[in-house]
């Protein structure tokens, strides 16, 4: 029988030793990596409705963090359950708008802490010209630019859409868009009106003999919060027209306003994006082009909207030519280890190594803009001139950029 070594038994017993160590190392290091979340919320101030005269809000679960781009300081709110309960969350300076259930919209001042009913079910009613809200009565508000929007959507599929001032007295001052439109045509073509900086279409429905409104929302730049546009689409305007993206793993299309022919995103046709999305909050528009941001992943049981470190293979900023079909990368860091942050003007910004840096296009220079501290989670946002961000504990801070 083969003796077994002294140095054989030494080094067996050393690696017994540290196997535990090592297997505990590599399920830590696995799982910080997997940890690693870093969210882009906005590709760019565009797709914000705020400019950076106001204070930058943030909202997580109970806690409402309020930052001033002037002082640099944060103030903190945290709500009780029941102030939280039910609220839709549109918040317009500290106050903050919510459907009730059954209907009525109450207003919240979160800094003073008092609670007000706006409008109640008999205001909707008579704004309508209801005797009473029927089952199944949809009621929803929504911020867009200067004004927000107020949508009753009945089961009987009677719509009404109003534009309130934020400001104004809600009772007297909110405009039923079909008000607005100068004359009655019930031929069916479609008619177009412009009121407060918001483009508005409609239709007459003969079947159902009403109108029917088509579109709602920004002239130019911003998502259309109510539009024509395919539904499971990504939504912008460019050079006047909507453009829609499939957001659907997969879906390389994309749909003209007023063209029924569907395009193709060439270079989306790739593999490597086959289980990629396209998000509106991460486009905007440049010279009548479509900029984005998408992710490719490493595979279909990868998280496609937000991927964390681990399930990305690289982020890719791309540009379409919705009039021409044109399309390519613009700029791509080719690994997980560098992520885009940002796009404006021609300047790409980028997180690495827990630094962030602003990459000139058109001669690849590179700034440092800031230094983070090591932690897997971060989010990054866009308001006017400021790129902020979020971690762990709420509004880290927000910088300047332009």
């Amino acid at each position: 029988m083969k003796r077994v070594s002294w140095t054989t038994i030494i080094i067996v017993a050393i690696v017994a030793l540290l196997l535990p160590y090592f297997v505990k190392y590599r399920i830590r290091s696995y799982r910080d990596r997997s940890e690693n979340q870093y969210t882009v919320v906005r590709l760019s101030a565009e797709s914000n409705i705020k400019g950076d005269e106001e204070d930058y809000v943030y909202w997580r679960g109970n806690q409402i963090f309020f930052y001033s781009f002037e002082t640099g300081e944060t103030k903190e709110y945290h709500l009780e359950a029941t102030q939280a309960a039910g609220r839709s969350g549109m918040i317009v300076g500290t106050k903050m708008y919510s459907v009730m259930p059954g209907g009525s919209i109450r207003r919240f001042d979160i800094e003073k802490q008092t609670d007000e009913e706006i409008l109640s079910k008999e205001d909707l009613c008579s704004m309508c010209g209801l005797t009473y809200l029927p089952d199944g009565t949809m009621v929803a508000i929504i911020r867009e630019t200067k004004n927000w929007l107020l949508t009753i959507d009945g089961d009987d599929e009677e719509e009404h859409y109003f534009i309130c001032p934020i400001d104004g007295e809600l009772k007297t001052d909110c405009v039923e868009v079909n008000t607005l439109f100068p004359k009655e045509d019930r031929t069916g073509r479609e008619q177009t009106v412009l009121y407060r900086g918001m483009r508005i279409r409609r239709s007459y429905d003969t079947e159902k003999e009403r109108y029917r409104i088509i579109e709602l929302g920004e002239k130019e730049g911003r998502p259309d919060i109510f539009s024509s546009a395919p539904k499971d689409t990504a939504t912008i305007r460019a050079g006047g027209k909507l453009i829609s993206l499939g957001n659907q793993r997969s879906d390389t299309s994309y749909w003209v306003e007023g063209d029924s022919e569907e395009h193709r995103i060439d270079f989306l046709d790739e593999a490597a994006f086959a289980f990629s999305v396209r998000q509106s909050d991460k486009l905007m528009t440049e010279k009548g082009e479509i900029i984005g941001l998408t992710h490719a992943i490493k595979n279909f049981r990868c998280e496609s909207w937000d991927p964390p470190q681990d399930e990305l293979q690289y982020d890719v900023l791309f540009r379409l030519d919705p009039e021409t079909g044109e399309s390519d990368i613009l700029y791509s860091p080719w690994n997980n280890l560098t992520r885009i942050i940002g796009y404006q003007d021609g300047v790409v910004y980028l997180l690495r190594d827990f630094k962030i840096y602003s990459r000139v296009m058109e001669n690849e220079e590179e700034n440092q803009i800031v230094e983070l501290p090591e932690d897997t989670y971060y989010e990054f946002d866009w308001q006017g001139n400021y790129l902020i961000i979020i971690d762990r504990e709420g509004i880290y801070g927000a910088y300047k950029v332009r």
